[in-house]
């Protein structure tokens, strides 16, 4: 994971730059405040008040809150910046915000709780990641295989085939489908295939097309993206590659 702890951060109001390190010590010093503060109905909320760079009115703030808006740009922020601190401050944060997504109502807010989680390399994220599939929001669960797309092993690639497999919306099965072509560990490539092969056969020619796109990243073959001629290939006959029409190659560069 890219870690962006030097990134600069301005606030909308004010020019000088802010580096995530503070953000950093923001965060344990939240999560020290908050075990013990039983006062706090929403712990992100409450960070959300008191950041330094948060230049809104305190008294508007603890009135009327933070937006949502404001809510998800913080939620990035702190998964940020313990994706940058040590293992510790990533399983405390990872159960944070697995809390925080059994009791939000706002889909697009538990769509950033689940991008953060999948920010954590910790275990306590995984089971939360997990139920974010079952989410009844498309959003949440596209976040979940993104999510799950930047974790390596074969816990994995078993919920991403899963959801390819199973998820009622195509545009969660593109989701698996994607985060599954972008297994890199020759002992999950040969998984991830296993799960691209079997959905060639989708009904929907999108999901199916997306799921070529997928096996031409995992195997660095190209067949023209075509479900037909991969489904030959995978059965073992030998055919000669295509190279890539113009337009999804337009298509990758945007």
């Amino acid at each position: 994971m890219r870690c962006g702890c030097l990134r600069p951060i301005r606030s909308r109001f004010d020019h000088r730059p802010y580096l995530t390190p503070m953000l950093v010590a923001v965060v344990g010093g939240w999560l020290a405040a908050i075990s013990g503060c039983a006062g706090v109905d929403n712990p992100l909320d409450e960070l959300i008040i008191w950041t330094p760079w948060e230049h809104d009115d305190p008294a508007d703030l603890a009135k009327y809150g933070p937006t949502n808006r404001q809510r998800r740009q913080r939620i990035e922020d702190i998964a940020e910046a313990a994706g940058c601190g040590d293992a510790e401050m990533q399983r405390r944060v990872a159960v944070e915000f697995a809390d925080q997504l059994r009791a939000e109502d706002d889909p697009l807010v538990r769509a950033s709780l689940v991008r953060g989680l999948g920010m954590l390399p910790v275990a306590e994220a995984e089971r939360p990641l997990a139920a974010a599939l079952k989410d009844n929001t498309v959003d949440v669960r596209i976040a979940a295989c993104q999510a799950w797309g930047g974790r390596e092993g074969e816990t994995a690639i078993t919920y991403l085939s899963a959801a390819l497999a199973g998820d009622e919306s195509p545009d969660v099965r593109v989701a698996a489908a994607r985060a599954l072509g972008r297994r890199r560990r020759p002992d999950q490539v040969a998984l991830a295939q296993q799960a691209l092969a079997a959905g060639l056969s989708q009904d929907d020619p999108a999901v199916r097309y997306r799921v070529a796109e997928a096996l031409e990243s995992l195997t660095g073959e190209s067949y023209g993206r075509d479900p037909d001629l991969w489904k030959r290939r995978l059965d073992g006959e030998r055919l000669s590659q295509r190279g890539r029409p113009w337009g999804d190659m337009v298509d990758d560069w945007y």
